[in-house]
């Protein structure tokens, strides 16, 4: 046996040692134990090239291309809360093209001419709201005056006037 041979049985070993902790630690959830698997192989791209390689199996720099794209904001989360910062750049760099294929951009600019047109109605009601509110009190200053005049007239005095503010 040479060294490579043992090297890579001993690789095998801890890794099947790795799985085997983690089916104890969730031994009466296999489907957390089966999550955290994924999580801890198949997310990380450095395992994963190890994983295929101890299997003889071609690594693919792209794993999550065959994901549904309604599911890759979730597994991107999970990627940037468990590695490193490169395993979740290159998983986003290459499933990116697929999220936004999920994206209607004409829904999309759609909604936004809604929501822009909706705000203008607002501030068309908010318009005419302030300008009656304009008209009333434009309406108030004759009144204002007149009763100053008639003030002025009765008191005579100017010490005697009521100023109104």
């Amino acid at each position: 046996m040479s060294f490579n041979d043992s090297f890579e049985e001993a690789h095998i070993g801890y890794k099947l040692r790795r799985v085997l902790k983690i089916n104890m630690f969730h031994e009466n959830n296999p489907n957390t134990a089966g999550k955290q698997k994924v999580i801890d192989t198949q997310l990380n791209s450095r395992l994963r090239a190890e994983m295929c390689s101890l299997q003889g199996l071609e690594h693919s720099r792209k794993p999550l291309t065959e994901i549904g794209p309604m599911l890759l904001p979730e597994v991107l989360e999970i990627i940037g809360k468990h590695h490193r910062l490169n395993d979740f750049y290159e998983a986003f760099r290459t499933s990116v093209a697929n999220m936004w294929a999920t994206i209607d951009r004409e829904v999309v600019v759609r909604q936004k001419i809604e929501q822009i047109s909706k705000e203008l109605d607002q501030l068309a009601a908010r318009r005419l709201e302030l300008e009656n509110q304009r008209a009333v009190l434009s309406l108030e200053i004759p009144v204002i005056r007149q009763q100053s005049d008639t003030v002025n007239k009765i008191g005579g005095d100017s010490s005697t006037r009521i100023r109104i503010t």
